[in-house]
């Protein structure tokens, strides 16, 4: 196994935010395009429901439910208006943050610790066949190392 590939997966046993990055992994793939407004129109139009139809289902005007549209069209919707929206359309809204590197919040992580755990002379003395256990543990340690945080502009908070 690769040094970077076998460091990371000893770190990433006592990373926190492990199911997290499970979660948001069908979010990380190229083809999903953060920033695509226009949802609503466009399931409406799939389901060939009327502006008049959804409107009644939200119980507000034609003209109110046409605002919520041209709002989501613009980005400037409020979730809880679009969740509303999206139910009266017998759809549901898929909610997610991601890295705008497409990556799990974990390899973020790790292409900076990576860099600093490899010099450690810790790791540099480890001999081969234990040095990806020794990047893994100096990673480790990093992360709970409230000065290194601090220097990544990571929380600032001393962890367990």
């Amino acid at each position: 196994m690769h040094l970077k590939t076998e460091g990371f997966r000893y770190w990433q046993r006592d990373y926190e935010h492990w199911e997290l990055d499970l979660r948001i992994k069908p979010y990380l793939r190229k083809d999903v395009h953060a920033g695509e407004f226009g949802w609503l129109k466009k399931a409406r139009e799939a389901k060939f429901y009327s502006t008049g139809l959804i409107a009644q289902r939200m119980g507000m005007s034609r003209g109110a439910y046409c605002d919520l549209e041209r709002r989501e069209l613009s980005g400037s919707i409020q979730l809880n208006s679009l969740r509303a929206a999206a139910n009266a359309l017998d759809c549901e809204i898929v909610y997610a943050i991601r890295s705008k590197k497409k990556i799990s919040f974990a390899e973020l992580h790790w292409e900076i610790l990576y860099r600093q755990a490899l010099i450690h002379p810790w790791v540099q003395s480890s001999p081969k066949a234990l040095k990806g256990r020794a990047l893994g543990h100096v990673a480790q340690q990093l992360t709970k190392n409230s000065t290194f945080r601090r220097l990544q502009n990571w929380s600032k908070r001393k962890l367990s």
